[in-house]
């Protein structure tokens, strides 16, 4: 019997003025959500929306078996609209980006959005990812490619502050390893603990398979925890008024709503994540305002002044996520995706063995490709019960659809993981769909090993010697722990300010009494 599904249609409305357009052979957001190359799908059915869906109602415009329907008015869809929908997510190429993108940044700092009020104090954070690909380009070091994105910060976006990630991304591992070894000694929640750094990744479980929501750490990504931290204690303690404005009358809230972030970032699906209603504050719209992909930064870049000239310190001292190693190895390729796996092991070897595991004492083993690990470590076993413990490294969108197919049927073939690090992206985040791409298709492996060596080479100087960058400021990790949380990463306080809620759309939707059709992924 084959089952048919009505749906509404919907048109959005495309505006290059406003629309996040990536290059020529550039993938737009991640598998999870829409796509086109690699080893990615696209989604099955036109987007839908349930305002226009009641609004239609009257119409008739249904559509069925293919069989056009009358078209409506054509709409705008957001950002909120999408992660709001239990159906599909629109592609970049077809989906009208009403924010997250240069224009709105210039609307705003121009005084012309009604939204959002003109900046007092803007900060730019830069991922490692971004700086990578940044550095593979142009061809210097990531160091260089910090100090080129932070010049152009300060002289073009008005930046106060430029600072890296690495600070936000070291409280991110930690509070998904504290969370991991909660779970291990006192048995609450399921197992494995899958990481929730992937924004892809986790809008594709809460859309599709909520029934695994359980498994999905609920720690924060770095992109979220700087976002927050910025907001909430930077703005307060480091924002101020112009001259015109009276500071008797300035409040907390006018300081966090006045403190502008821009976060640059390699994938487009950070767009969609800094748009989650749960990263956003009662007196200011997001926590993070504006995601700009890799490529969208360069591209700016080149049409401000070709020759790139600008150079300026970060306000963050690139602290290292781990001590140094000997020599480069597999491990420290795959820690551009934040190293959760590492850390994991590190923490377990130290409970069991009383030293933690080093990187280069993981040993991978290939599935069935270099996107798919199992990781272990000689010695190191579960707390409990003295088995091996056992980390995936799972990447790419089909590599997470038989996770995902395989952990809902308990399949034998599916290793017994405590840990699995998933990325929706194909090689990680290195790989993101907003990175620096070249013309020529056929050589994007070769450009992508330049930015995993540009990376590696990076790693061994931030674990090798500190700080890389000018200043310490309150952009560390031991700023955020003691003048933030007031509290180390194992307390109850770290707990409730690094963690966010994760949401089922299927029963979200259901609540609400909308037609929607289902993705088949």
């Amino acid at each position: 019997v084959t089952v048919s599904v009505l749906y509404w249609r919907t048109q959005a409305v495309f505006d290059p003025a406003v629309h996040c357009v990536p290059p020529p052979g550039m993938a737009g957001f991640s598998a999870s959500m829409a796509l086109a190359d690699l080893d990615y799908i696209a989604p099955s059915q036109a987007c839908i929306k349930p305002e226009v869906v009641r609004a239609q109602r009257a119409q008739g415009a249904v559509g069925i078996h293919g069989v056009d329907a009358p078209e409506p008015e054509a709409i705008k869809i957001t950002l909120q609209d999408c992660l709001a929908c239990s159906g599909c997510v629109t592609t970049a190429e077809t989906m009208l980006v009403t924010s997250q993108s240069r224009p709105q940044i210039e609307t705003v700092f121009a005084g012309a959005d009604e939204t959002t009020p003109v900046p007092w104090s803007v900060v730019v954070s830069v991922s490692d990812q971004s700086a990578a690909s940044l550095a593979a380009h142009v061809g210097v070091s990531m160091h260089e490619a910090f100090q080129l994105i932070s010049g152009f910060a300060r002289h073009v976006l008005r930046a106060n502050y430029v600072t890296d990630t690495r600070w936000a991304q070291l409280l991110s591992v930690q509070q998904t390893t504290q969370e991991f070894l909660r779970r291990v000694n006192t048995g609450s929640g399921p197992l494995p603990l899958i990481a929730s750094t992937c924004p892809g990744w986790v809008c594709y479980v809460e859309k599709t398979h909520p029934d695994l929501l359980p498994h999905v750490c609920t720690a924060m990504s770095p992109l979220a925890i700087a976002g927050r931290y910025i907001k909430q204690y930077v703005a307060a303690n480091a924002t101020r008024p112009p001259a015109d404005v009276d500071p008797e009358g300035v409040t907390a809230g006018d300081l966090r709503a006045r403190t502008y972030h821009i976060s640059v970032q390699p994938c487009f699906d950070r767009k969609l994540e800094a748009a989650r209603g749960d990263f956003a504050g009662e007196d200011y719209a997001r926590d993070t305002d504006c995601v700009l992909g890799t490529q969208e930064l360069l591209d700016w870049m080149l049409e401000v002044d070709a020759t790139l000239p600008w150079r300026a310190p970060l306000d963050s001292a690139m602290e290292p996520l781990r001590p140094a190693v000997e020599a480069p190895s597999e491990a420290t390729t795959l820690e551009g995706s934040g190293g959760y796996h590492q850390h994991i092991f590190a923490e377990v070897g130290r409970l069991v063995a009383g030293t933690a595991a080093p990187p280069e004492a993981i040993r991978y083993q290939t599935k069935r490709n270099a996107n798919h690990r199992l990781a272990t470590v000689d010695g190191i076993t579960m707390p409990e019960s003295g088995k091996p413990l056992i980390c995936g490294v799972v990447y790419g969108f089909q590599h997470i659809q038989n996770l995902a197919r395989g952990l809902k049927r308990r399949m034998a073939s599916t290793p017994d993981y405590a840990f699995i690090e998933a990325m929706a992206c194909p090689d990680g985040c290195l790989n993101g769909g907003a990175q620096i791409r070249c013309e020529d298709r056929t050589k994007h492996h070769e450009r992508l090993r330049v930015v995993q060596a540009a990376f590696e080479e990076f790693t061994a100087q931030a674990s090798a010697q500190a700080p890389l960058g000018a200043v310490a400021g309150p952009f560390t990790s031991a700023s955020a722990y003691r003048d933030w949380i007031g509290a180390d990463a194992a307390s109850q306080e770290a707990a409730a300010a690094l963690t966010t809620t994760l949401h089922d759309r299927k029963a979200e939707m259901a609540l609400q009494d909308t037609v929607a059709a289902s993705l088949k992924w």
